[in-house]
């Protein structure tokens, strides 16, 4: 991820943008005044699993026996956070057949 992120930041900045972060510690990169957030994680998915014995134990699992997990895919997922005009992709995910 990093490198993708480190290869984004060099082209960007090539093309006269200025990569800088906001209050929140979110990227952006400013061009011409203009500041347009982005971001770049990895693709999450829910996976039921079954409880552990620990799990079992608490009162508020006594009538269940599984639970859904977030687990990483490996691939990731780019978006612009900023408003697009004109119903122009915010959010490019990564594939086996589509590497970022």
């Amino acid at each position: 991820m990093h490198r993708i992120l480190q290869g984004l930041f060099k082209a960007l900045e090539a093309k006269g943008g200025k990569v800088k972060e906001n209050d929140k510690r979110e990227l952006l990169v400013e061009f011409q005044g203009e500041e347009i957030e982005f971001n770049l994680r990895e693709k999450l998915k829910q996976v039921h699993r079954p409880l552990t014995a620990e799990e079992k134990r608490y009162s508020w699992n006594e009538k269940k026996s599984t639970k859904y997990d977030l687990m990483p895919t490996g691939n990731l997922v780019f978006s612009i956070k900023t408003y697009l005009p004109n119903k122009l992709q915010r959010e490019w995910i990564e594939s086996p057949e589509r590497p970022m």
